[in-house]
């Protein structure tokens, strides 16, 4: 739970593989297997989370009452692109090549196919993010939004921990194992604080019991930490699964976590009452990683447990700061939590890089994010979705901090608008205190903005972290077409107001939107406040065009960059009446491809926005400073103009040199009011502005005779 993502340890065992085949160290043989998948997550200390799939094959009968001579347990080590979809507890047939195992562990299978014969009882019948009848509540808070609660899967959060000892045993760093420093007393302290309440925050019940808000326990009363256990340097469990303390590989801490369970049998004590297993290792050990714990369990295959480096938990000697953030993290894991990430300026994601939540970096004591104490069934945030906020809409959202109540924060669900796109943002209010007390900046008393796309219990996904929002400030999300603004902090009232803005399609401003007073554009302003509806304005039926004029070839000028106001007719409009018709017409056919319903004609003479915005009482287009109701069919009505018999029009000619004005011209003026307003890419070449038919990156050339 240290660095950034980098999954080179689960790389590096694919390649290692690879290269003994080619040495022809292993003899690939085809096989067809069937059993339940494990999934687990190493959180490693020097490098990143390793995701890693293992299958239980049914071929094995786990037998408690087994002798030390019983039969290896048949694990399977899964490879390939296949796994990525594989959840634990799934029972599958699988296809593809035995390639042997390295360093003694689990004999590793490269997939070539995977059928699922019997997904999880745990979730529903595809484990897909489709929401399930019944799987969530829909509470309503007077004067609120309706909020949103998941089922709560694990109420009572029964634990048995496991220390163990290696003492004296060879040691993989050199020598032998110490003793542990550490004692039972010094693990419950740990686990359930060291006062009668256990509700100290410092400790795993503490953030259990605070950050759920009391609806999730890991107490003294159903929970329980053996006495320091000292296992053999080697052997075999119950289960038949051997290990070595020299070693650490799959079959290696779940031959722990066995024999440790064995132990505790033998002192009388009921396993089966726990519905988690948690291992704290002794100092020392050939495991490369600060804890580990499977990403799901079935209760089936195997005991859902977990793993953490003692000295992680406990520190490295007495005295030493604790973490009990290292035991909460990997028993996230257990219950189908993923990690918590960010991206970097580059764009680079980092897996453990939102440290607001206790799924990211070790060690400081925090709670889940609002995401995955959402997924736990913890809160129950405010809803947004599309009947509540269409485009254009702006709503005004006040929640509490997730500290204050299960009643906090809001989830922004866009899937609902986006089709098949699943995105769901998650807004909240984090503050120092209660299970957050050790939470630091940039999070506390500051909004926090997250992506999640699972949508039940049982699914883990990665959250991702988009922002961390001060009062005053504010973020837009392209994906959704959010606009997130914060408005107030009350850190005193344990509050926060926020101003959530959906934009239109394509995030301009509409006839539509306009209208109906929205604020399509979501820039703050709605309707008539919005100088971008002016071009929506009503306006006076258009004059009856002037009789045609003959075709005439002349010389066409066309206005620099910036604005082009059309303040005076030039006195040779009137030869030019046809080419300024045939350019304004094709200008108004191409935009109203681009933006269908939009008007891009007026007759006032104020300067409104549209594709030819500034006319004289005489209609004339700004763009080309000629009259454009010169042919006789033609009607000054937005989209429905219709170009003359014989129209001569750049679209209709190359783009040579001395047409490059036409486009430069009218592309470089592509402030608002500018001749060629929108834009349209030319398959595989420059862009091209709509209208001119020529690439944008001409000279400056100011004119250009068109034959």
């Amino acid at each position: 739970m240290h660095q950034k993502r980098d999954l080179v340890p689960c790389r590096l065992v694919a390649t290692l593989l690879t290269m003994h085949l080619a040495a022809g160290q292993l003899s690939p043989s085809s096989s067809t297997l069937r059993g339940r998948v494990v999934v687990l997550n190493k959180d490693l200390k020097v490098q990143l989370p390793c995701r890693e799939v293992f299958l239980h094959n049914e071929s094995d009968v786990p037998a408690v009452n087994a002798t030390a001579d019983a039969p290896r347990r048949s694990v399977f080590r899964l490879e390939g692109s296949y796994t990525a979809a594989l959840r634990s507890g799934q029972r599958v047939a699988v296809s593809g090549y035995r390639i042997g195992a390295l360093g003694g562990g689990a004999e590793r299978v490269r997939l070539t196919g995977v059928d699922v014969l019997e997904e999880p009882a745990y979730g529903g019948s595809s484990g897909s993010d489709a929401d399930s009848a019944g799987a969530r509540r829909r509470l309503q808070q007077a004067g609120a939004l309706p909020t949103l609660q998941l089922p709560l899967p694990t109420p009572e959060v029964s634990t048995l921990v496991l220390p163990i000892s290696f003492a004296g045993c060879p040691s993989p760093q050199g020598g032998v194992y110490d003793t542990p420093w550490w004692t039972q007393q010094d693990v419950e302290a740990v686990i359930f604080g060291s006062g009668a309440s256990n509700d100290s925050w410092a400790s795993v019940s503490g953030l259990y019991g605070s950050c759920s808000h009391g609806q999730a326990a890991l107490n003294r009363a159903n929970s329980r930490v053996m006495p320091v256990i000292q296992l053999p340097c080697a052997g075999v469990s119950s289960y038949g699964t051997p290990y070595s303390s020299s070693t650490c590989d799959f079959l290696d801490f779940l031959g722990f976590q066995e024999a440790a369970a064995d132990a505790a049998r033998k002192a009388g004590v009921d396993t089966s009452a726990y519905l988690f297993q948690h291992v704290v290792l002794p100092i020392g050990t050939a495991c490369d990683w600060v804890g580990l714990g499977y990403v799901g369990c079935d209760h089936y295959s195997f005991d859902c447990a977990s793993w953490v480096q003692g000295d992680t938990l406990l520190g490295p000697t007495r005295g030493s700061e604790t973490s009990a953030q290292a035991a909460f993290h990997e028993m996230g894991h257990n219950n189908f939590l993923d990690h918590t990430a960010s991206f970097d300026p580059a764009g680079s994601v980092h897996v453990y890089g939102d440290t607001s939540g206790a799924m990211g970096y070790c060690c400081s004591d925090r709670c889940y994010n609002t995401a995955h104490s959402w997924q736990l069934g913890w809160l129950a945030p405010q809803v947004l979705d599309s009947s509540s906020l269409g485009p254009g809409d702006t709503r005004s959202v006040t929640f509490a901090a997730q500290s204050r109540s299960k009643y906090s924060g809001m989830q922004i669900d866009a899937t609902t608008w986006l089709g098949g796109q699943n995105t769901t943002l998650y807004v909240s209010l984090r503050l120092p205190e209660s299970g957050d007390s050790a939470l630091g900046l940039p999070y506390t008393g500051h909004v926090n903005v997250h992506n999640f796309t699972s949508r039940d219990n049982f699914t883990p996904r990665l959250s991702y972290l988009l922002g961390t929002l001060g009062e005053g400030e504010g973020m837009a999300e392209d994906v959704s077409g959010l606009v997130i603004s914060v408005t107030d902090i009350s850190p005193q009232a344990g509050t926060a107001t926020v101003v959530v803005c959906r934009k239109a399609p394509g995030g301009l401003e509409t006839a539509a939107t306009c209208q109906a007073g929205k604020d399509g554009d979501c820039d703050g302003l709605a309707g008539a406040a919005d100088p971008d509806c002016s071009a929506f304005a009503s306006r006076p039926p258009s004059p009856r065009p002037p009789p045609p004029a003959p075709p005439l070839r002349g010389t066409l000028l066309i206005p620099g960059p910036g604005p082009n106001p059309a303040l005076t007719v030039p006195a040779n409009a009137a030869k030019q009446c046809l080419l300024g018709h045939a350019f304004c017409t094709d200008v108004a056919r191409a935009a109203a491809q681009a933006k269908p319903g939009t008007n891009f004609f007026t007759t006032s003479k104020a300067p409104l926005a549209g594709q030819c915005r500034n006319w004289l009482a005489k209609p004339t287009c700004a763009g080309s400073l000629a009259p454009c109701g010169c042919a006789p069919a033609s009607t000054v009505q937005g989209s429905a103009v219709k170009p003359p018999a014989s129209k001569q029009t750049a679209l209709a000619k190359p783009p040579t040199p001395l047409r490059c004005a036409l486009g430069h011209g009218s592309c470089a003026a592509r402030a608002r009011g500018s001749i060629c307003l929108y834009w349209a890419p030319a398959s595989g070449k420059q862009p091209t502005c709509t209208g001119s038919g020529l690439p944008c990156s001409c000279s400056s050339v100011s004119r250009v005779r068109l034959p």
